[in-house]
């Protein structure tokens, strides 16, 4: 999440799924996307302080992503419940938990 920027996520191409986990590492919203012509969702509005990760679904995604910079690292929070992303086992019980 990041601390004190919006964004915008937008599909271009491809076929992705946007999750928002609440402060536990509980899903609180999925929400599969596509482009525009798809009939899915194609534009999501990130508020501050959310987390959210993408599952994609298609060979390639392209997306077009928003948010007020200057990018600064130390405003975005990697969750405490989340795998960190060097630890391949976990990654890997992790995504299998959100797709099973």
């Amino acid at each position: 999440k990041h601390q004190s920027r919006e964004e915008i996520f937008m599909v271009l191409d491809g076929s992705v799924e946007f999750i928002e986990f609440d402060n536990q590492g509980s899903v609180c919203s999925r929400d599969m996307m596509g482009d525009y012509n798809s009939g899915r969702t194609f534009i999501r509005y990130i508020p501050p302080q959310t987390y959210h990760s993408i599952l994609i679904y298609s060979e390639r995604l392209v997306f077009f992503e928003v948010t007020e910079g200057p990018f600064k690292e130390t405003d975005t929070v990697f969750a405490g419940w989340s795998p960190k992303p060097q630890d391949k086992n976990e990654v890997r019980r992790f995504l299998d938990n959100l797709t099973s």
